[in-house]
């Protein structure tokens, strides 16, 4: 702030004439100013109460429920005509009031049922609803919803998306290819040396699996078998693929791929790594 002389000199001036002034006056000046504050303190008292009021009013606005679900795509994969699949659907409410759930609907009601006694869910708590489905009579692609109807404003309607494959009483599971062996490890390897490690699978599936051909991404496999591997249906089988140590020193990284006849996955990779030593 630039200083002014003038006003200076001016409220030093009222300084001194109000140190002259008697006690009596000095008294009754300092009454005036209490006053004063009394007065402008019950003026504010309104307004203050006012915003008190408006504040607690957005406060209960804010306080509403809000359903969320833990998922909301199950999906069964393969299953048997006739079969009762179940499954739980998982909510929880993370608003600040009370989450109560109308109803529910479901776009097949003959062949879908819910099995849950919770309606309300209070703040921060969970609830859980038990899905079953009966497959009696359908075959092939099979796609269902349930809708839940609730007091959350976000989304008053919930819909929940249950799927699975229905394979005839008489049809076989194709086959299903499952890596036993998280990551081919091959040790500790020398450049231009050679090493062995066993693949490990297993056809979880009815039908046959075969496995088609081996290859890793980076560089061509040394002695993988050429010959296909055909495993019968939960049966298990090995694979030895063979490893020369690249030119460097190090960590080795690559995948192995593996391409068979299982529909879903024709072509699955499994990590590879080992740790290449001096000469």
């Amino acid at each position: 702030m630039k200083f002014n002389k003038k006003t200076f000199k001016e409220k030093a001036k009222r300084r001194r004439q109000t140190a002259r002034l008697p006690f009596e006056e000095k008294l009754k000046i300092v009454e005036e100013l209490n006053a004063l504050i009394r007065d402008f303190a019950e003026m504010k008292r309104p307004l203050l109460t006012f915003l008190l009021v408006i504040s607690s009013l957005n406060l209960g606005v804010c306080q509403e429920p809000h359903l969320q679900l833990q998922k909301d795509l199950f999906d069964w994969g393969r299953s048997r005509e006739g079969a009762v699949l179940e499954d739980t659907v998982r909510i929880k409410n993370t608003g600040d009031d009370t989450l109560r759930i109308e109803k529910y609907e479901f776009d097949c009601p003959s062949c879908m049922t819910a099995d849950s006694s919770i309606r309300k869910i209070p703040p921060r708590g969970k609830g859980k609803i038990k899905i079953t489905l009966n497959t009696q009579g359908y075959k092939g692609s099979v796609r269902h919803f349930l809708y839940l109807f609730t007091n959350d404003s976000l989304t008053p309607v919930k819909k929940i998306t249950f799927t699975t494959y229905v394979l005839g009483k008489e049809e076989k599971l194709p086959p299903l290819l499952k890596i036993l062996t998280p990551v081919l490890d091959f040790g500790r390897i020398k450049p231009g040396g050679k090493k062995q490690a066993e693949l490990l699978l297993k056809n979880t599936g009815e039908d046959t699996l075969e496995i088609y051909q081996l290859s890793f991404l980076s560089f061509p496999p040394q002695n993988v078998p050429a010959e296909t591997l055909k495993l019968l249906g939960g049966t298990t089988g090995k694979l030895t693929v063979f490893l020369t140590g690249p030119n460097y020193q190090g960590k080795f990284r690559d995948s192995l791929v593996i391409i068979s006849n299982y529909p879903e996955k024709p072509r699955i990779s499994v990590p590879v790594r080992a740790k290449v030593e001096k000469r």
